[in-house]
């Protein structure tokens, strides 16, 4: 980890973390978005993508 003096332009950081069904089900409650293609898997598996997705916004913070 840099202090905040240590920090160059061009240097670079990455991140991951594996969205859990918790995951979604919680941000599902607390966004209040309960869109079927996050929390039903028989109706995800009709969609474009074929299974349940994470929220875009969950994946972005």
């Amino acid at each position: 980890m840099y202090d905040i003096e240590e920090l160059e332009v061009g240097m670079s950081a990455s991140y991951s973390q594996t969205i859990t069904d918790a995951d979604i089900k919680q941000f599902a409650g607390i966004s209040g978005d309960r869109n079927p293609v996050h929390l039903d898997e028989e109706y995800a598996s009709q969609s474009r993508y074929g299974k349940r997705i994470a929220h875009g916004m969950n994946s972005a913070s």
